[in-house]
């Protein structure tokens, strides 16, 4: 009897032990939402994957207007002037040259498309038109020209005006460029992540511009990260 007892009570507590272990917690139905949604657009590339970790994504494609307007203070130095095969610059002190304080101010409006192409990268490509405008002085001192208090006194034809200057400083007034016109075309790519608890954003791009004449061109590269706290 006692034996029969001990079986059953084993056979109990093998029975709720086996259904505690075969326990299932359904999720609730947001969850199962969640889990049911399916990613049916064609970017960005393993979507499904980040969706199903839990990651909410952006619209795939995007469309900006970028306007921009900066005004640039400019710092010029190692002036070299060369003639033929002779670099002035070793026979004269070009140091000695002025350029006042040059600016240029500019105005640009892109037009940017980008795409997702996998759930932590974005690319886009951007193009616009610019114009802007400078304001440039500039101050020479002719004693860099040595040999001219030399020659004022053999040489006729350099002229008492010229050679009474000898020492002083010439001024050119300050002269403006006005619409200076151009296209400026380029890519950019953005990398997004996480790690722990903080996240991250990798902004890059580059840019070419060039003016309507075709006199300049110039490429800008700019990456600036950013990093913050989830």
């Amino acid at each position: 009897m006692h034996i029969l007892l001990c079986l059953i009570i084993v056979c109990l507590f093998s029975a709720i032990a086996q259904a505690d272990s075969a326990r299932v917690d359904f999720p609730d139905q947001q969850q199962q939402e969640h889990l049911n949604k399916k990613y049916d657009r064609m970017l960005p590339f393993h979507a499904q994957q980040a969706i199903d970790l839990g990651y909410h994504l952006p619209l795939p494609f995007s469309l900006s207007l970028i306007p921009s307007v900066a005004k640039q203070g400019y710092d010029i130095h190692s002036l070299e002037v060369s003639y033929g095969d002779n670099n002035l610059s070793d026979k004269y002190d070009l140091s000695q040259v002025t350029w006042g304080d040059p600016e240029i101010e500019s105005a640009t409006l892109q037009l940017r498309a980008a795409a997702w192409v996998f759930p932590n990268l974005q690319v886009g490509v951007h193009g616009g038109r610019f114009r802007g405008r400078t304001a440039l002085s500039v101050a020479i001192p002719t004693s860099i020209f040595e040999r001219f208090s030399e020659h004022c006194q053999t040489d006729p034809r350099l002229g008492g005006e010229l050679c009474d200057k000898v020492g002083e400083v010439i001024e050119i007034p300050t002269f403006e460029i006005d619409d200076i016109k151009g296209t400026n075309w380029g890519f950019s790519a953005n990398f997004v992540g996480q790690f722990g608890g903080f996240t991250y954003v990798m902004p890059l791009s580059m840019t070419q511009s060039k003016t309507d004449d075709g006199r300049t061109t110039a490429k800008t590269v700019m990456f600036s990260p950013r990093i913050g706290q989830l």
